[in-house]
């Protein structure tokens, strides 16, 4: 049975990562979902 690690790597060679990659960089270009990130990132680390 092959190891975790080697099915990770598997996985992140094969086309649907490239694919997903691809979209998740469209995505973040996106200035409306840059504020929505910077809005969850200052909730994230508010001091409580």
């Amino acid at each position: 049975m092959p190891s975790l690690m080697k099915k990770l790597t598997e996985l992140a060679r094969s086309p649907q990562a490239s694919n997903a990659i691809a979209k998740a960089k469209e995505q973040a270009a996106k200035p409306e979902n840059r504020e929505r990130l910077e809005q969850l990132k200052n909730r994230v680390t508010k001091k409580r």
